[in-house]
C-alpha cells in the first residue's frame, strides 16, 4: 500500500500537468479551426413557383431546393419576406403551393413582409398554419400596438445559436391600422430586440424586408447585428455581393425567385464567436440545376388544381367577407388592370368594350397578318401550354388579348380567338375601328400605329426581360408593309 501511494505521489503531478496541456490544446484547436455555416435566403419571391423568363429561363422552387441540397456546409434557410403576391383566388392557391414547397425544402423561419401584411390578418394566419416554419416580425402589431408574431427565432446549427429577427419597412405606411395591422417604426423595433437576442445567441441576424436607407440606418445604430439580409431594396442586382457597414455584413436578394441568396460565414470559435471571413453571392437558378423530384410532385398537384378550378368565375361569397378560396374584397386588391377597365367602361370607350381578334384584322390587312403570324408574339400562348401554365391567370395579361377587360380573353374554351399577343395588345381594341371603317359616320377611337416603348415594357420589364432594347427587339416582331396596304 505504501508503495502504491509513493507511485501515485510521484506520477500525480505529471498526470495533472498532462491533463492541463490537453485542455489547452483543445481550447487552442477550437479557436484556430474555423467552422462554416451557410445562410440561404430568398426575398420578393411573389408567388413565382416555376422557371420563367423571356430570354434566360431562371428560377423555380425545384431548382432552389437542388441548390440548397448541394451545399457542403451546415446551413439554415430563411425567407426575408414578400413571398406572396395577393389575395385573389389563384394567388391564394399559389401561396399555399409555395409554402408546401418551403416545408419540403426545410425553411427555418419566414419574415412577414410588405406583401403579407397587406393581405390582412385572417389570410396571413391561414398561411401561417400551412407553413412549418414560424412567421416572425418585430414590428407588425395589432391596433393596440401589441406584436402579432414572435419578434425573433433562435436556431441552433452546428452548435451555434443564431438569433434571427424579422422587420418590415415602415416607410410606406403611416402609424395607422390597416386590415388589422399597425406597422411600428422599423428602426426603433430593431434596436429594441437586438440586445435581448445578443444575450441569448452567438450571432444576430436581421431579416429586413425594407428600403436601403432603413437597412443602413439600422446597421449604423446597432453594431450588435452581425448580418442583415435585405429585400425590397431599390438597388438590388442579381450580381450583388455582400458589403460591410461597421461590424455588420449586409447582403441583398430579390428577383421574384430567379436567384437564391447564399452567404457563407467562416467562424472562429471564441468567446464570443467571431466571424473570421465571409463569402456571399446570389445563385442564378439556371438550367445547370436539376429540378428536385419532390418539389415537382407538389407543383404537379398545383397544375391539376389549376385545370380543375375556374378562376374566371367568382366564387360564392361567405359571411366573413372572403370568397370560397379566401379572396378578400378590399381596395388593396385592385390591380392597375381593374382600374383601367373600370375607367374605360365609365367613359364608354367602345374600343375597349370589345376585341375582334387578329383574324378580323386580316380581312383588310392580310400581308401584315401573315407576317405577324410568323412571330413569337403570335405563339405566346403556345409557350404557356408547353410549360403547363395555360390555366394560370397570372400569365394571361402578357400572353393573351384584353385579359380582365370587357370583351377580352376569359379562357381558351370560350375565347380562343384572343390567345397570343395580337394586333390589339399593342395597337388598341379594334371593335370601334371596324365599325368606323364600315360606316365613317360612326367615328371611334383611333388605332395606334406607333407603339411607344413604355407600352412594351409592361411585359418586357426588368423582372422578365431585363435586357430588353426596343431598337434591337422590334425587328423580331416587325410586320409592317411598304405602306401600299
Amino acid at each position: 500500500m505504501n508503495r502504491l501511494n509513493s507511485i501515485l505521489k510521484y506520477f500525480a503531478p505529471m498526470l495533472v500537468f498532462a491533463f492541463a496541456i490537453g485542455l489547452l490544446n483543445c481550447a487552442s484547436a477550437s479557436v484556430q479551426v474555423p467552422k462554416h455555416v451557410v445562410i440561404f435566403f430568398s426575398s420578393e419571391t411573389k408567388n413565382e413557383l416555376f422557371v420563367c423568363g423571356c430570354k434566360e429561363k431562371l428560377g423555380g422552387l425545384a431548382r432552389r431546393k437542388t441548390a440548397i441540397k448541394n451545399c457542403e456546409y451546415p446551413h439554415i434557410v430563411v425567407d426575408v419576406g414578400s413571398f406572396s403576391k395577393g389575395s385573389k383566388r389563384f394567388e391564394k392557391l399559389k401561396t399555399e403551393t409555395l409554402l408546401k414547397c418551403y416545408n419540403n425544402i426545410g425553411c427555418d423561419v419566414i419574415n412577414v413582409g410588405t406583401n403579407e401584411y397587406r393581405l390582412g390578418d385572417e389570410l396571413v394566419r391561414y398561411f401561417e398554419k400551412i407553413a412549418d416554419a414560424p412567421f416572425i416580425s418585430a414590428n407588425v402589431a395589432d391596433k393596440n400596438r401589441e406584436l402579432v408574431f414572435p419578434p425573433y427565432k433562435i436556431i441552433t446549427v452546428d452548435g451555434l445559436k443564431l438569433g434571427v429577427i424579422g422587420v418590415v419597412s415602415s416607410a410606406f405606411v403611416k402609424d395607422e391600422v390597416r386590415l388589422g395591422y399597425r406597422i411600428l417604426n422599423i428602426e426603433e423595433q430593431a434596436a429594441k430586440f437586438v440586445p435581448e437576442v445578443s444575450k441569448q445567441c452567438d450571432l444576430v441576424i436581421l431579416l429586413a424586408n425594407a428600403r436601403d436607407n432603413e437597412i443602413e440606418n439600422i446597421a449604423a445604430a446597432n453594431p450588435g447585428i452581425d448580418v442583415i439580409l435585405g429585400g425590397r431594396t431599390f438597388n438590388y442586382s442579381e450580381n450583388d455581393r455582400p458589403t460591410k457597414l461597421g461590424n455588420t455584413i449586409i447582403h441583398k436578394n430579390g428577383g421574384m425567385g430567379k436567384y437564391l441568396g447564399r452567404l457563407r460565414l467562416d467562424l472562429q470559435r471564441a468567446t464570443p464567436v467571431k466571424i473570421k471571413d465571409y463569402e456571399g453571392f446570389n445563385v442564378h437558378l439556371g438550367d445547370d440545376l436539376v429540378d428536385d423530384p419532390e418539389i415537382l410532385k407538389i407543383l404537379d398537384e398545383y397544375r391539376t388544381r389549376l385545370k380543375t378550378t375556374d378562376f374566371t368565375k367568382p366564387a360564392e361569397d361567405s359571411k366573413d367577407g372572403t370568397t370560397g378560396t379566401g379572396e378578400k374584397k378590399d381596395s388593396s386588391d385592385v390591380s392597375d388592370d381593374d382600374i383601367l377597365a373600370d375607367a374605360d367602361l365609365a367613359n364608354e370607350t367602345p374600343a375597349y368594350l370589345s376585341y375582334t381578334g387578329a383574324l378580323k384584322c386580316a380581312e383588310c390587312h392580310k400581308e401584315i397578318y401573315n407576317k405577324w403570324r410568323r412571330t413569337r408574339h403570335a405563339n405566346a400562348f403556345i409557350t404557356l401550354a408547353a410549360e403547363q401554365q395555360d390555366k394560370n391567370p397570372q400569365c394571361f395579361p402578357c400572353h393573351t388579348v384584353g385579359f380582365k377587360r370587357i370583351g377580352g380573353f376569359v379562357d381558351f374554351e370560350s375565347t380562343p380567338k384572343l390567345v397570343g399577343v395580337q394586333c390589339e395588345n399593342c395597337h388598341g381594341g379594334g371593335a370601334a375601328h371596324v365599325i368606323a371603317m364600315k360606316d365613317p359616320a360612326k367615328s371611334g377611337p383611333a388605332i395606334t400605329s406607333r407603339v411607344p416603348e413604355f407600352f412594351c415594357k409592361k411585359c418586357h420589364n426588368d423582372e422578365w426581360d431585363a435586357e430588353f432594347n426596343m431598337e434591337e427587339k422590334l425587328p423580331l416582331v416587325d410586320h409592317g408593309t411598304d405602306g401600299t396596304e
